[in-house]
């Protein structure tokens, strides 16, 4: 079991269409050897419930089938064997919740590039911030009502901060006008969104990242998306398989633009 959580933890393809089936036979791994170990501290605990009856009967001057000494012998042997084994499950209960954490992440980033990509046609900017605004939860709700009211979206283009240009930014600086709007991304972070019309490589990926790390130092992110013509598959590595949390959360979006 430990080695099937190295193994999908380390070396995945988060493009793979089979992601879904293969994460799912995992989880189903680790559920059943949770239920196991359970059942088995049952078992042992249902034994040591006996173990106590016999003890308890003696002190109400029933004739107890095992000899006082030997009865503490197992009460305790058995009280031993419990503990160790709880302790065997709650162990690696930290690396499980990191697994399903990183699952969770992994999932929710798939899902919202497939619905980008679906949605938009061309990498233009306010088609984009369209698009994200209808499918991007919780602040969908105050996002768009607000792009409809205003009927405007420059504020959020070509964003300077600390002399890095993001080609959408969305945080409570520039949504200041609307109140709900910035309290909204107070709370959620801001949302970062770079687009290129040309391959993406680890070099470009650096570059975006270490932008967004700048604007970190001052202010709470919410989604990073990177959108570009093509995309490495060394960029898809770095993004999954990063243990650092602002690279590993960045949305990457592979979207061609069409020519008529």
């Amino acid at each position: 079991m430990k080695k099937k959580i190295n193994d999908i933890n380390d070396n995945f393809d988060a493009t793979s269409p089979t992601l879904s089936t293969r994460y799912g036979h995992e989880a189903s791994i680790l559920l059943k050897t949770i239920t196991i170990n359970f059942r088995i501290i049952i078992g042992i605990l249902a034994g040591l419930i006996f173990l106590v009856s016999i003890d308890l009967s003696a002190d109400f001057g029933l004739k107890s089938i095992l000899e006082d000494e030997l009865l503490d012998l197992l009460i305790i042997f058995v009280s031993i064997i419990i503990l160790f084994i709880v302790i065997m499950i709650l162990q690696p209960i930290g690396k499980y919740r990191n697994l399903l954490d990183k699952w969770i992440n992994l999932f929710e980033r798939n899902s919202l590039a497939t619905e980008l990509r679906i949605m938009i046609s061309n990498k233009d900017k306010k088609e984009v911030l369209t698009a994200l605004s209808t499918i991007l939860e919780p602040i969908n709700t105050k996002l768009q009502p607000y792009l409809e009211q205003k009927q405007r979206s420059a504020e959020f283009f070509d964003v300077e901060r600390n002399g890095d240009i993001f080609n959408i930014l969305i945080d409570k600086e520039n949504a200041i006008e609307d109140k709900e709007l910035s309290k909204a991304l107070s709370d959620y972070g801001g949302i970062i969104i770079n687009i290129y019309d040309k391959k993406v490589d680890e070099f470009i990926l650096d570059a975006f990242v270490k932008q967004v790390k700048r604007y970190s130092h001052k202010n709470k992110i919410g989604i990073t998306i990177l959108i570009a013509e093509e995309i490495s598959e060394r960029v898809y590595d770095i993004v999954s398989n990063s243990k650092d949390k602002i690279i590993n959360k960045i949305v990457l979006v592979e979207k061609s633009s069409i020519t008529i």
